[in-house]
């Protein structure tokens, strides 16, 4: 449960995230049927998966699911549009 209130580097604690925790589980409750946000790929797009400051997503990815939105990627030459549950 630490995991989730504190940021770590080293075994040190660097930046408290109890507050996007709080949120992302009332968030959770109060609206059970997430949305989802498709990224497109598959032509040189930024990716929700490359860590880079420059040309990744990640920390983006992170944030749209702290506030219960559902992630995916999709690339359109191979499905036709974004899967749904």
């Amino acid at each position: 449960m630490l995991n989730e209130l504190y940021e770590y580097e080293q075994k040190r604690r660097t930046s408290f995230k109890g507050e996007q925790t709080i949120t992302a589980a009332i968030l959770d409750v109060s609206y059970p049927q997430r949305k989802k946000i498709c990224f497109l790929t598959g032509h040189g797009e930024m990716s929700t998966d490359n860590v880079s400051p420059v040309r990744g997503l990640s920390g983006l990815r992170e944030e749209l699911r702290l506030r219960n939105f559902d992630i995916e990627t999709l690339d359109l030459s191979i499905t036709g549009g974004c899967r749904t549950k």
